[in-house]
């Protein structure tokens, strides 16, 4: 068994893993090719990375995470919406009862936000934006997911130390993440790893954890 940062030839596993592990999501639920399309943008955008566990040829976990130090153009969910937007459209037009799916109907908003972006071709990076007010630069965890038949045996917790050994590598002291604040079990998990919640915001939890960068 060995974790390690994810390339292109192992995406294939790793979207078998995500739609095992989140099969009622929007991105599983739209098909294949849109989970295939969100788990790429990790690999091609060179602000984020994905990791995973492979165990005997299989994925059995993964994590994926984002640098935010203001050059980038778009959040994650924004990011993931522009790359995965032409598959996620047809998709739409296949199952247009997914309109109705309460991620996407949180989403509305959202959406229009980067329909408005596709138009403009809008790229103007977060840290020039007159509304953008400066934080410290960290690493987000975007995403985490465990395979339901290898949950509950402490992977989780390996995702979220090579997670932050990653973070470390690449120079930051800082790591966040934002969860619904329903899921208890999550939130419990990540406390006993070492985050902290920080903040809450209607229906979601903020927390994050502080490391030590090693020279």
């Amino acid at each position: 068994m060995t974790t390690k940062e994810a390339l292109a030839i192992d995406l294939d596993k790793i979207v078998k893993c995500h739609r095992s592990a989140f099969p009622g999501t929007l991105s599983s639920l739209l098909g294949k090719n849109v989970s295939y399309r969100t788990l790429e943008w990790y690999i091609d955008n060179p602000k984020s990375f994905l990791l995973w566990i492979e165990q005997e040829g299989v994925c059995i976990g993964y994590a994926g995470g984002m640098i935010s130090d203001g050059s980038q153009v778009h959040g994650s969910a924004s990011s993931m919406i522009q790359y995965a937007f032409k598959d996620a459209a047809l998709a739409l037009i296949v199952r247009p009862w997914l309109w109705l799916h309460p991620e996407l109907v949180s989403r509305y908003k959202l959406i229009l936000k980067n329909i408005y972006f596709k138009i403009t071709g809008f790229k103007k990076p977060m840290k020039d934006r007159k509304n953008h007010s400066a934080t410290e630069p960290h690493v987000g965890l975007v995403v985490i997911g465990v395979h339901p038949q290898h949950q509950g045996k402490g992977y989780g917790s390996l995702l979220l130390k090579a997670f932050q050994e990653k973070v470390v590598e690449l120079g930051f002291s800082k790591m966040s993440l934002t969860v619904l604040a329903e899921n208890s079990q999550a939130i419990k998990s990540y406390m006993s790893n070492g985050w902290l919640v920080y903040k809450h915001s209607g229906k979601s939890v903020s927390m994050q954890k502080r490391v030590t960068i090693t020279k």
